[in-house]
């Protein structure tokens, strides 16, 4: 027995200045990763 898939739709991310360097990059088709400063751990985005 199979069961439907129904689509739950997701809100588009918001841009904004934290994020806009990511987002600015994927529509170049390039990933960056912010890495901290202090302790070197990256923080991936979007969160």
């Amino acid at each position: 027995m199979t069961t439907p898939y129904i689509a739950t739709p997701f809100p588009a991310p918001e841009e904004r200045p934290d994020n806009a360097p990511f987002w600015q990059a994927a529509r170049e088709g390039r990933l960056l990763v912010k890495v901290c400063e202090s302790c070197g751990k990256p923080h991936w985005y979007p969160r």
